[in-house]
């Protein structure tokens, strides 16, 4: 199953459901779905086919969940590149990665001008820039790409670079059975009802924030994007868009926490709030639950004891030494909250 099902599947029960938010621009799923089609007519001009390398550099947006759709559908790989790297470690992934085509934001157009390894076609996600083509002006004259690469099972979908916090960072290759088992196995399709909205925050780079897009777009929620993450701006965007779900990694709950804002704002709409990246501190997760609404159910993907093995202690238990990475608060039932396990926490969503 090629990933860009994840989009146009849902596109085709519910085109008329709000997909994407971003930037001031709101799209309908068929909106979205024509646009990466555009996309993907352009990148296919440009030489873009199935196993064909295409990178993007920037923070969140929606131009940036079409690129690497428009790339799926075109049976290429995509490289999202972290815009916080140093310049010896983008000249790494450019250089390992070899695309063919990069889209950049406005403000890393000096970083990639610094590397050697500079790809045959650079595109200005924002506008056009330095001689560069931008990205809304070749999709406004881009015919629609309609025919689906086939791909196979272990077909790399997505190469993504890891930190590199031991030496350079090391290129992942995910296929897209890997994310269709996952994708499928947490969330049910889109079936045309409202889903919620979903806030993402956690950059496009990273494995969570590619994953929270894939399974938002899935299940046919409305992903609200912003760019990077500012505890200030979180709460806003919640009270003002209804979100019902949001992904988070353990400091940006803190900050959340150590927010001044955070009790004057409206956050009765939340229904999930999700973690992972790093392992959650217990007072950390104390202080989430005493703070956030009592109908907010929480959760983290996987739960392990010290052993390694997973586990989880009765329900109704809140001992401060438990050290496993999944729980899940039940208010919603007027139940205490309760650890779970990674299956538990998928049937508490």
């Amino acid at each position: 199953m090629n990933a860009v099902s994840f989009l146009s599947i849902p596109a085709g029960i519910a085109p008329d459901q709000e997909a994407l938010v971003s930037e001031g621009v709101r799209l309908t799923y068929a909106e979205t779905w024509a646009r990466v089609r555009r996309l993907a007519g352009e990148l296919a001009r440009l030489g873009v086919g199935r196993g064909t390398r295409v990178a993007a550099l920037n923070v969140n947006s929606h131009r940036y969940v079409e690129a690497y759709y428009a790339t799926a559908l075109l049976g290429g790989v995509f490289i999202p590149l972290n815009y916080r790297a140093k310049p010896p470690e983008l000249e790494h992934m450019l250089a390992t990665g070899r695309p063919r085509v990069v889209f950049v934001g406005e403000r890393y157009l000096d970083l990639v001008e610094s590397v050697r390894s500079k790809p045959p076609v650079l595109i200005a996600f924002d506008r056009p820039a330095r001689g560069y083509p931008g990205y809304e002006e070749l999709l406004a004259g881009a015919a629609e790409h309609d025919e689906e690469a086939e791909v196979e099972d272990d077909d790399v979908a997505i190469l993504m670079y890891t930190s590199g916090t031991t030496a350079l960072p090391k290129g992942v290759m995910l296929t897209h059975q890997d994310f269709t088992a996952y994708v499928t196995a947490n969330v049910e399709l889109a079936d045309g009802t409202p889903r919620g909205a979903a806030l993402l925050c956690v950059p496009l780079y990273h494995i969570a924030g590619a994953t929270n897009m894939m399974t938002t777009l899935w299940t046919g929620r409305r992903l609200v994007l912003v760019p990077q993450f500012d505890p200030r701006g979180w709460l806003e965007v919640v009270e003002r868009e209804r979100i019902t779900h949001a992904f988070l990694v353990p400091t940006m709950l803190k900050r959340l926490l150590d927010e001044p804002d955070l009790e004057r704002r409206d956050l009765s709409s939340l229904q999930i709030l999700s973690y992972g990246g790093a392992a959650m501190p217990f007072p950390v997760i104390r202080r989430a639950i005493e703070r956030f609404p009592k109908n907010v159910a929480s959760r983290a993907r996987r739960a392990r004891s010290r052993s390694g093995r997973s586990a989880s202690p009765p329900s109704g238990a809140r001992c401060p030494t438990w050290r496993c990475r999944s729980w899940v608060t039940t208010g919603r039932s007027s139940r205490p909250a309760r650890w779970a396990s990674s299956a538990c926490a998928r049937r508490a969503s």
